[in-house]
């Protein structure tokens, strides 16, 4: 059997990833807003 090296990921992979980067972040500001709206008791 041959070495063959990696290839990279697929378009579809890269799409999700991106996705999940995106989605993480704009959950982490939501959540850094709500505690700055949030009066605390």
């Amino acid at each position: 059997m041959l070495y063959q090296p990696h290839k990279g990921y697929s378009e579809e992979v890269k799409r999700e990833r991106l996705k999940m980067y995106v989605n993480g972040r704009v959950f982490e500001q939501l959540r850094g807003l709500k505690e700055y709206i949030t009066p605390a008791l």
